[in-house]
């Protein structure tokens, strides 16, 4: 993928596909983006050599959680709307960073995040079985309690 190199992302507007949004903010200070996404594609060029390390941890899902979500986020703030103005691609990555946490293991990270997008209508729409997949990994993940051992001891005391 040297300068010159155009790549279209399909399926961009799929929550469940995270890799596709924070390989896009990886890859960022080295992209230029076409525009707004064409219905679920976005297209972009690459306009400077990309670092053999940043390929790599690309390709090896190198990146911690909290730094994915930080590359989501500069994707964020590049990205709104669909070129028709149907849809709403931060709210769409918004919930791609649930689906990080959900798929690194932490539930109840993953859904805190993803309940407030219940309320957005586009989401609420097209996306109700990602919600109650989320909804049902933290419902079934283990709870663990915020009571000290000591504190339980001196509950049974």
């Amino acid at each position: 993928m040297g300068p010159g190199t155009v790549v279209l992302h399909q399926d961009f507007a799929g929550p469940r596909l995270p890799w596709l949004h924070h390989s896009t903010g990886a890859l960022l200070p080295y992209i230029e983006i076409a525009g707004p996404p064409i219905r679920s594609t976005l297209a972009f060029e690459v306009t400077k050599p990309i670092p053999e390390d940043v390929m790599r941890r690309i390709t090896e899902n190198a990146y911690t959680v909290d730094e994915k979500l930080k590359l989501i986020s500069a994707v964020q703030d590049r990205i709104d709307r669909d070129h028709t103005g149907g849809i709403p691609f931060k709210s769409v990555l918004e919930l791609s960073k649930a689906f990080v946490c959900h798929y690194n293991g932490q539930h109840k990270r993953a859904w805190s995040i993803a309940k407030p997008l219940q309320n957005d209508e586009y989401l609420s729409r097209t996306r109700a079985d990602h919600f109650a997949q989320l909804k049902k990994a933290y419902d079934n993940a283990p709870k663990v309690s915020t009571m000290s051992r000591l504190k339980k001891l001196v509950r049974k005391g």
